[in-house]
């Protein structure tokens, strides 16, 4: 099976439920790798510093450490001048290194590359995925896998003490597919009962809509 070469934009990376599932589940699927940039990681570390003003210097010490050591490859050169079929220039650098490593995904909330007409996207030699419908993809291929992923989680947060809160997080961090299938894997672990609860609440929420 092929690996998968996935280029990370700076908008999944500034999201730290996103990303920690991310590298999470390449940890646990191997099904694809992860690409950076030193573009990438700027602008997330920017995206952290607005968002946390009196945020430490190790903090942000700290994050740039946890995104290289987490990603598997760093794209350290790509040429600036390349065409670009979107409209935002401020993009071309993504493009740029995702051409350049050879992705075969864009994984990115950039509403420049999810929103392009499909003759633009054409153009592109990788395909722009949101992460909810990437998480979706990894879900529908590797669900013992991405199971194991949600019960080290939910035990982890149990060993702290505290409730994990992992489907509610991925809602909020626009991810309600992939939420609503990590629900399914929770009620799955906790028992029959529960999995029996949770199908009820899907037939009806479907029922309703």
């Amino acid at each position: 099976m092929t690996v998968q070469r996935v280029f990370v934009d700076a908008n999944v990376l500034a999201s730290r439920v996103q990303r920690d599932w991310l590298f999470m589940l390449a940890s646990e699927v191997r099904m694809f790798d992860t690409y950076i940039s030193e573009d990438v990681l700027a602008e997330t570390i920017r995206t952290f510093r607005r968002n946390n003003e009196d945020a430490d210097g190790g903090q942000v010490s700290r994050l740039r450490a946890h995104l290289t050591a987490a990603a598997d490859h760093m794209v350290e050169d790509f040429p600036g001048a390349i065409d670009f079929p979107g409209t935002d220039r401020h993009d071309l650098h993504v493009h740029a290194a995702s051409t350049a490593c050879g992705a075969h995904k864009l994984l990115t909330c950039d509403s420049g590359f999810l929103g392009m007409d499909d003759v633009l996207k054409d153009e592109l030699a990788y395909e722009p995925w949101h992460p909810d419908d990437f998480f979706m993809l990894i879900n529908a291929s590797a669900p013992l896998s991405v199971r194991a992923v949600v019960d080290d989680q939910r035990r982890y947060w149990a060993g702290k003490g505290g409730v994990p809160q992992l489907a509610e997080k991925l809602q909020l961090a626009q991810c309600p597919q992939f939420a609503s299938e990590v629900r399914g894997h929770l009620a799955a672990l906790a028992g029959p009962t529960a999995l029996r609860a949770y199908r009820r609440g899907l037939a009806s929420a479907v029922g309703n809509g």
